[in-house]
């Protein structure tokens, strides 16, 4: 599994970061895992460090999942 995150900022917009789940906080193992990610701004930018979008692939199967929140707060 490989997470990619967009990172921002004012001059660089929309830097793709590949990771692993447990570079982002997830724990990595067989069973079943209650561990968690997040990814926030503060202020009136949505965007200043995220972009409110990232994509989980499944290197094994060749399939990626996309999303994209829609929200006008950080």
């Amino acid at each position: 599994m490989v997470i990619h995150l967009a990172y921002n900022s004012w001059m660089a917009e929309g830097q793709w970061h590949s990771l692993r789940p447990s570079q982002c906080g997830f724990v990595e193992n067989l069973r079943t895992s209650w561990s968690q990610a997040s990814a926030g701004s503060i202020g009136s930018w949505s965007t200043e460090k995220y972009l409110p979008m990232a994509m989980a692939e499944n290197t094994r199967l060749g399939v990626t999942w996309f999303w994209q929140d829609e929200h006008n707060g950080s």
